[in-house]
Parts: structure tokens; sequence; C-alpha cells
């Protein structure tokens, strides 16, 4: 491996996997209120919510960064802005996979903090 592919490529199951495509991603996902804007769309009965909503499911959060969080994740593709006759968000088939993705590591931290 020359001196790049040492720190953008990762070797998993005799595979070479670029990390380039997700360093932005991941970057998003650590911002605060990222994931939690993400699991209170991807609950069933908080689905199509607006800004508002969000904003209140979200005790002491800053509006300001909810919107911030909001148009960004709209841009990655995670979540959808709809309008029926009210604005409105929910997450995107991307966004579920996503969480798919990562819930084994939020299981893995919680088993951990429980031990």
């Amino acid at each position: 491996m020359d001196g790049r592919q040492k720190y953008c490529m990762v070797k998993f199951n005799d595979e070479l996997v670029c990390i380039d495509n997700s360093i932005e991603l991941f970057r998003l996902l650590g911002k605060k209120y990222t994931i939690m804007i993400m699991t209170l769309l991807a609950n069933n009965k908080l689905k199509n919510q607006n800004f508002n909503k969000i904003v209140n499911d979200l005790p002491g959060s800053d509006k300001t960064l909810i919107s911030l969080r909001i148009k960004q994740l709209t841009k990655f593709g995670i979540i959808e802005r709809k309008s029926y006759g009210n604005i409105t968000y929910e997450l995107t088939d991307r966004g579920n996979e996503i969480l798919r993705l990562i819930l084994p590591l939020f299981r893995k931290m919680q088993y951990d903090q429980l031990i």
C-alpha cells in the first residue's frame, strides 16, 4: 500500500474499502442533535414531523442549530422535506439504512456501559 492507501483504505474481509466518501457523513453523524433528529423521525409515531415538533421533542435544543442540522441531513439525503400544506420532515430510505447499520454500535455501547 502506498501512503494514501494507508489512511484512506481499510481492509475488511479481504476487500479494500475506501473511507474517503464517508468522512463527511461521519462528521455530520457526530454533530450535536444529528442522531437525535434521525431517531425522532425514525420512530413510527413521529413520522412527518414539522420543525417546531422536532424542536419541542428535543428539550433545551437550539432552533438555529436544529435548522442547520435539518439542512445538512437533507443535503446528505438522510431526511426529506415534504410539503403537504405545511412543511414536514421524514427519514429517507438512506436515513433508515444508516440507522440500521449503526444500531449495533449503539447496542454495543449500551451493553458495555451496563457491565
